[in-house]
């Protein structure tokens, strides 16, 4: 047991990954793809920025999992543009933070185009914030779906 961690538990970092519901997506069809947040924080805003194919994978829609509408709602919001897609998550003002724990949002693609399409999460521009407005470190782990 780290000692460290344990008496500070925002020094670990947030570990976020995508998790796409298949790895092999079908010309067409619909494809879901999974944020997902487990750390030992308490957060009460998500920024997530991620890298896509946009020739292969269009954005439909971005769904609130739940995680951050614990007890108050979330608002949601987010732009696709280029291959990049932001997505913003807060909640209200003067509502306790959640654990930084659980499936943050779900992403819905169309599928276009047959291929590979990275699902590359931008470190550099996503971020979680504590109800303080400090940022919670983390650390990435990326997918990728195979379009036949």
């Amino acid at each position: 047991e780290d000692v460290d961690a344990s008496a500070n538990p925002s020094a670990s970092p947030l570990m976020v990954y995508v998790r796409p519901t298949t790895s092999v997506a079908t010309k067409g069809q619909d494809l879901y793809v999974a944020i997902f947040v487990n750390g030992n924080g308490e957060m009460s805003s998500a920024h997530v920025s991620m890298n896509y194919d946009p020739n292969l994978l269009e954005v439909k829609g971005v769904r609130d999992s739940g995680m951050l509408s614990a007890g108050a709602r979330a608002e949601l919001q987010f732009a696709a543009d280029g291959g990049v897609i932001n997505i913003q998550m807060d909640r209200p003002h003067g509502v306790a933070a959640v654990p930084a724990r659980g499936q943050l949002c779900l992403i819905v693609f169309s599928v276009k185009a047959a291929g590979q399409s990275p699902l590359l999460l931008n470190e550099q521009s996503t971020y979680f914030r504590t109800p303080t407005g400090l940022n919670l470190p983390i650390k990435v782990q990326s997918s990728q779906v195979e379009i036949p």
